[in-house]
């Protein structure tokens, strides 16, 4: 039997000295809150070694309830339905140095984590072994975004195989709030929505992370988060790991949410997408029901994809779809291939509307899809969009409406200081080609840098950096 329940914990703190428990067995299938210790005011120092532990809700490997720090379990398998942690079930403050390998399994349940069912905080804790669940899984927690939006999740690391059959599947977390300096390496599948390399769904922000895991599902997948709440922010993060789904697909986010904003982020993985929406960045930036105000706009700023980009509809380096109003990509690039086999397919963005602006983007590989190609931007459909100093030297090519720059220019929108190579697309293809003229490698390498240049410097040339094309000023 554990020692201790939730309701009767044991009340002071149990220092194991950092022994190991070896062979232990529970059974208890219908029974709630179980572990070595069924709850516990804290338990440090101890490591569970080959053994198995089984419950019905709230099952952890060493605690079903309380406090855990500098655990491990090691070939210890924890199984039951609900609220399943390979150390700890729910985590009533932070998790600091505590290690799994060991099987986790939540079968039909919701809230499985290789470390934690639910947690607070949880600081330098590691997983390698394989997580299963529905939904709420992560190779870390499956849970730390309920209890309250604050909670943070730092310097965590996952190369253990992580499946779920619903949604909310991630490497380090299957729903957080905040995730600083964490990195996953290992295989994320689900299949429904919101699945990322670190976290299935992102409430507020997410820092200094890598992904480097192959990532499958559905919709709303990204190498970071699936999906993305309103107001969040994702810096300074990469993922080079494959993603694969069928809509909503992108390098970083599948779906940035209202007033969101992403920076300094980059992708090098391939992206595959059966369907609609597939960014080297961001899959989309959905339609909201109300227009935010300037300071609300979400933004892509100073992001790079070099991956290889095979989507559907609606598909860009950057961008899949930017449909929010007066979404704003600038200061980003496209190094990968980009493949559509729909309408809509750009080396920065495929598919832009509603008052959105591209500023200062530049695309370096070829574009191809069927129709509305085109080297920044595949197709407009609003008149208040407006690209702006950016230049492409990628050949386009496709069936229909084919340009340089921008290939359907559906409502006249704004095209200015911005150009392609000469013979990377048709100049009577596409609409606006009379706005962005193709001009040799001497115009775009110094009078188009004068011109972006005019307020504030923000291009440069420099030897033996592009093969010479012009570059973003850091």
């Amino acid at each position: 039997m554990p020692i201790g329940k939730k309701a009767n914990q044991l009340k002071a703190k149990f220092e194991g000295n950092n022994y190991y428990i070896i062979g232990a067995y529970i059974n208890l299938s219908t029974t709630n809150y179980i572990g070595l210790f069924g709850g516990a005011q804290k338990v440090e120092n101890l490591t569970l070694k080959n053994s198995y532990i089984k419950g019905n809700f709230w099952v952890g490997g060493i605690l079903g309830y309380g406090v855990v720090n500098y655990c491990n379990n090691i070939n210890t398998f924890v199984t039951g339905n609900n609220g399943i942690g390979g150390v700890v079930a729910y985590a009533t403050s932070t998790i600091t140095k505590c290690n799994n390998n060991g099987r986790i399994d939540g079968g039909d349940g919701q809230k499985v984590g290789g470390i934690a069912g639910i947690s607070n905080s949880i600081n330098d804790c590691s997983n390698n072994g394989k997580v299963t669940g529905s939904k709420f899984v992560g190779g870390i927690v499956g849970d730390a975004q309920t209890l309250y939006t604050e909670i943070e999740i730092s310097e965590c690391r996952n190369s253990g195989d992580i499946t779920g059959t619903n949604s909310c599947i991630g490497g380090i977390a299957g729903v957080a709030g905040i995730v600083n300096q964490c990195e996953n390496t290992g295989i994320i599948k689900g299949k429904t929505e919101s699945l990322g390399g670190i976290v299935g769904e992102l409430y507020k922000s997410a820092r200094c992370c890598l992904n480097s895991g192959v990532i499958e599902g559905e919709n709303y997948v990204g190498g970071i988060t699936g999906w993305t709440n309103t107001n969040v922010i994702i810096s300074d993060s990469g993922n080079s790991g494959k993603v694969y789904g069928n809509a909503y697909i992108g390098g970083i986010t599948g779906l940035l949410g209202q007033s969101s904003k992403i920076e300094a982020c980059n992708n090098s993985g391939q992206l595959t997408g059966k369907e609609e929406y597939l960014g080297g960045i961001v899959g989309v930036i959905p339609t909201d029901s109300k227009d935010p105000s300037d300071k609300e706009q979400s933004i892509v700023r100073k992001c790079y994809n070099s991956g290889n980009i095979q989507g559907n509809a609606s598909t860009g380096g950057i961008i899949g779809g930017a449909c929010q109003y007066k979404s704003l990509i600038e200061k980003c690039y496209n190094l990968g291939e980009v493949n559509g086999t729909g309408d809509s397919t750009g080396g920065i963005v495929g598919n832009f509307g509603r008052s959105s602006q591209i500023f200062n983007c530049y695309n370096m590989n070829k574009v191809t899809g069927i129709n509305y190609v085109g080297g920044i931007a595949g197709n407009s459909y609003n008149s208040e969009c407006e690209i702006k100093n950016c230049y492409n030297i990628g050949n386009i090519s496709g069936t229909t409406k084919l340009g340089g720059i921008l290939g359907n220019n559906a409502n006249s929108s704004t095209i200015l200081n911005s150009y392609y190579l000469e013979g990377t697309a048709a100049l009577d293809e596409g609409s606006g080609s009379a706005n962005n003229l193709a001009k040799n490698k001497e115009f775009i390498t110094q009078d188009f840098v004068t011109a972006a240049n005019a307020t504030e410097t923000i291009w440069k040339v420099e030897a033996g950096k592009n093969d010479g094309w012009p570059i973003l000023n850091e």
